[in-house]
């Protein structure tokens, strides 16, 4: 899949002010039944903690487990040619934005991070990831031509819950990956403009 390459912004102006899920009746539907059956389940209180990216220790303040499997699964279709094209250097890039979509909405605000909450528990929930994702196997045996598929039916969907969520996924996504100057040479990115710098949580030591 293509996607338009997103300057880097900081915190809440990467998306709308208004919030990214705007929902509908049916939206609204979906996101309760998501958060009543995780919260039965108790998915969204997977440990977080620390885990090693390519050597190094990475402690993860944000995302949960399934949360990693998810965005490992989508960001090959959203990133596209972007990604190294060996193998391991791929994989190593995947794992750094990861690590990088965590410090981003780990600053981000409360309501931001609840936002993302619920997205990530809509897509983690077997009968709401089913109804509104058409995946019915867990994350890990998505591979990149069925997350594109995916990815393209919420970015034309009439419903704005999907078109708004599709539009957070790849900005935060963009956001990480683009964040690392190691990318820059491979997808020939000039970088962000120095302002950004300052304020990007990849450049920011925790």
């Amino acid at each position: 899949m293509s996607t338009k390459m997103v300057t880097p912004g900081t915190d809440d102006t990467l998306m709308s002010r208004r919030g990214f899920l705007r929902t509908g009746l049916a939206g609204a539907a979906l996101l309760g039944t998501a958060s009543a059956g995780i919260g039965l389940t108790g998915c969204s209180d997977a440990p977080k903690g620390s885990h090693k990216v390519d050597g190094n220790s990475v402690q993860y303040h944000f995302l949960t487990d399934d949360d990693r499997l998810l965005l490992l699964a989508l960001s090959p279709a959203i990133l596209a040619d972007a990604l190294p094209q060996g193998q391991d250097q791929r994989q190593q890039s995947l794992n750094q934005t990861v690590a990088g979509i965590d410090a981003a909405i780990y600053r981000f605000s409360p309501s931001m991070q609840s936002e993302f909450r619920q997205l990530f528990d809509l897509l983690h929930f077997s009968p709401t990831r089913a109804l509104a994702a058409g995946v019915w196997q867990g994350w890990d045996t998505v591979d990149p031509e069925r997350a594109n598929v995916f990815l393209n039916r919420w970015k034309d969907s009439s419903i704005d819950l999907f078109t708004s969520a599709y539009i957070g996924l790849v900005k935060v996504t963009n956001v990480a990956f683009y964040g690392m100057p190691a990318t820059w040479s491979n997808s020939h990115y000039p970088g962000p403009p120095a302002y950004a710098l300052t304020a990007l949580p990849q450049f920011q030591k925790s």
